[in-house]
């Protein structure tokens, strides 16, 4: 089915006779073909929109438009994501410096520890035997005086 429609504009049209031109271009394209997937209901609404505020509808302007904006923004993104990237790559060579100073004082205070349990256990035994010597020293000494008591 072949559809004729008649339209008259000139660059004298107003903004409401442009926009009545395409919806009835629109509506005359027919279901199913490729002309009538582009002249969508969101593509003439923006169109109407862009005419009634006085822009150009310059689609392809446009796709451009949002393409290049988008890919500004990838690219910002990109640079921010970089550079947190290096600040938590910083950020980890710092705590895996920091975590080996205290692995190795970790290391020396059991080195520390182990010597001072043996000084101690050390000193123990030297006061263990210390005293069994004065133990048996004062022991020896309270027979002789006792046996000295006994003299007398």
């Amino acid at each position: 089915m072949t559809k004729t429609i008649r339209i008259n504009i000139s660059s004298a049209s107003s903004k409401a006779e442009e926009i009545d031109a395409l919806v009835r271009i629109a509506k005359a394209i027919p279901a199913g073909t490729y002309l009538r997937d582009f002249f969508t209901a969101q593509l003439v609404d923006w169109v109407a929109a862009e005419i009634r505020q006085d822009n150009t509808p310059d689609v392809i302007g446009r796709m451009e438009w949002i393409s290049k904006t988008t890919q500004d923004s990838c690219a910002e993104q990109h640079a921010r994501d970089q550079q947190e990237i290096a600040a938590l790559k910083t950020a980890l060579r710092a705590s895996e410096g920091q975590l080996t100073l205290e692995r190795s004082a970790y290391r020396t205070l059991q080195a520390t520890k182990e010597t001072l349990s043996e000084r101690v256990n050390s000193a123990w035994e030297h006061n263990r035997e210390l005293s069994e010597e004065g133990f048996a020293q004062r022991k020896e000494t309270l027979i002789s005086r006792a046996k000295i008591e006994e003299i007398k």
